[in-house]
């Protein structure tokens, strides 16, 4: 059957977007500007381990671990939100640097 407790479809989408918004950004600077290099950010890292942690959180509240995780579920997935939200923007600001860079030295 079907889980009852499930990751809210709004950070599903929240992680999903940011992920896409990275891998198009990251193609776009390999083939307009020929960035080959752009290594992760740590809040990216962050960001993953905390999905991972809330992923887990989410699969112990369908076990018998559910008198534990089903209180930690709230934080956990609003910490997650906004790690990833973060994260999103860290990079934003990232490509703009390098992005600023590389006109700098175009001029």
């Amino acid at each position: 059957g079907i889980a009852p407790y499930r990751l809210p479809a709004w950070l599903t989408f929240t992680v999903f977007l940011r992920d896409v918004m990275i891998v198009m950004f990251a193609y776009l600077l390999y083939t307009r500007i020929r960035i080959r290099r752009f290594p992760p950010s740590i809040p990216g890292k962050v960001s993953t381990i905390v999905q991972v942690v809330a992923l887990s959180v989410t699969i112990a509240a369908n076990t018998p671990f559910a008198p534990i995780a089903l209180p930690l579920m709230p934080i956990v997935l609003r910490i997650c939100l906004v790690t990833t939200l973060y994260s999103g923007f860290d990079y934003v600001r990232k490509w703009d640097v390098v992005v600023a860079d590389v006109a700098k030295a175009e001029v």
